[in-house]
């Protein structure tokens, strides 16, 4: 359960209440910051780049069942010369945060924003359009690597890679063909 400070939850109460979300997503090119409010708003010490109605983020699905949650989010209005900045950027698996916070009308965030969703980047995709494009995100949450399956191997490629040079496998396939004969004739 999600709890929110009594300051947001006043600002919620008024007749007009005005919501802005915090994204934060860590490329390998570096972190990117963004807000939904209309400027660039400074929160945490760092500045967010307002990108106001140009973005759009699907509404969280949150269960009771365990299962991995995903979240959908574009930002449309891209010069088409960004394209292959996209492209080139590796995003699959890089972390992604989305905060909430209540903002006054004057642009003062109320209180602590809460963090609304956490995961990693899964895919990227382009829509291309004629002058520009939109490029958006699919981000799941942690809980979808319990659906993958382990390819960890025990053998010796694997643990040769972990730690150069030992050898602690190497005779692993030898020993499942051998024959052990146990207590040895030469026992009796």
């Amino acid at each position: 359960m999600k709890t929110i400070s009594s300051s947001l939850s006043t600002l919620f109460a008024g007749e007009h209440a005005a919501v802005v979300a915090f994204v934060e997503l860590q490329f390998v090119s570096g972190t990117h910051r963004y807000c939904t409010a209309g400027q660039t708003v400074r929160w945490n010490n760092q500045d967010w780049l307002g990108v106001g109605a140009i973005a759009s983020i699907e509404p969280i699905k949150e269960t009771e069942s365990v299962q991995a949650t995903g979240l959908k989010m574009s930002l449309s209005g891209v010069p088409t010369g960004l394209i292959a900045i996209a492209l080139a950027e590796a995003v699959q698996g890089r972390p992604a945060k989305m905060w909430v916070a209540g903002i006054t009308e004057a642009g003062a965030i109320v209180a602590d924003p809460v963090l609304e969703f956490e995961g990693r980047v899964d895919t990227l995709f382009i829509e291309d359009g004629q002058s520009t494009c939109s490029i958006g995100i699919n981000v799941e949450s942690r809980m979808a690597d319990f659906q993958r399956p382990n390819t960890r191997r025990f053998n010796a490629a694997t643990h040769e890679a972990d730690y150069p040079g030992d050898k602690f496998f190497s005779h692993v396939v030898a020993m499942v063909e051998a024959q052990i004969v146990w207590p040895a004739k030469s026992f009796f």
